[in-house]
């Protein structure tokens, strides 16, 4: 029996819990988990083992140390070879255009999306006026976002002082399925609470 291919690598094939609603927004046809196993399977191309295979025997051997159907894995590839260049810029410009009409509109600083991964990851900053909004805030960044632009698997955000611009007030991760779970006309109730604990924060220090 083959051995695993990758073993420091690991891929979601599991049903994504996204919301239907957050990847009908999306202009690409790729899902997340689609993403991921197509970066995985380019990964996997440059393996040792893999190199070493007859070509008809390459992707059934990456199927199945990637436990999924062969035909997903061709599906994948399709639409990773379509799409995948577009994805940095696709996501990035669905963020960058979905605070329109909420408290953050007009106050978003740097958004960057890193999509040389499987995980996609997006930073976002912003520049806060009170200190006392900060979680509210950060609950509209990590919902909008994760609305906007489903391929991102991990928010980044930072919040910078408005009055000071290099000094970072607030820093946190979000996974974006806990994000999912934001409601927008519960953040005033549950920013501090609930949704507080969805985050993973870190220390704030001045930005360089």
């Amino acid at each position: 029996m083959m051995r695993p291919l990758l073993i420091a690598m690991s891929i979601v094939v599991a049903a994504s819990f996204w919301p239907r609603s957050a990847q009908a927004d999306s202009a690409l046809k790729i899902t997340r988990t689609q993403f991921q196993l197509y970066r995985d399977y380019q990964a996997a191309l440059t393996d040792a083992r893999v190199e070493k295979m007859k070509p008809a025997k390459r992707l059934p051997a990456i199927a199945r140390n990637f436990h999924v159907k062969l035909a997903e894995l061709k599906t994948a590839i399709a639409l990773g070879d379509a799409e995948a260049g577009q994805v940095q810029q696709s996501e990035l410009a669905a963020i960058k255009a979905a605070f329109a009409g909420t408290p953050l509109e007009g106050k978003l600083g740097q958004v960057r999306v890193d999509a040389s991964q499987g995980r996609v990851i997006a930073y976002v900053e912003w520049f806060n006026a009170d200190p006392a909004k900060l979680n509210q805030e950060a609950c509209w960044v990590a919902a909008r976002t994760t609305k906007a632009a489903p391929l991102v698997g991990t928010i980044d955000l930072y919040a910078q002082d408005a009055a000071a611009k290099t000094t970072r007030v607030y820093s946190a991760l979000i996974d974006a399925d806990r994000a999912a779970n934001i409601h927008e006309d519960q953040i005033v109730d549950f920013a501090a609470t609930r949704y507080s604990r969805l985050f993973e924060k870190h220390a704030v220090s001045a930005a360089p």
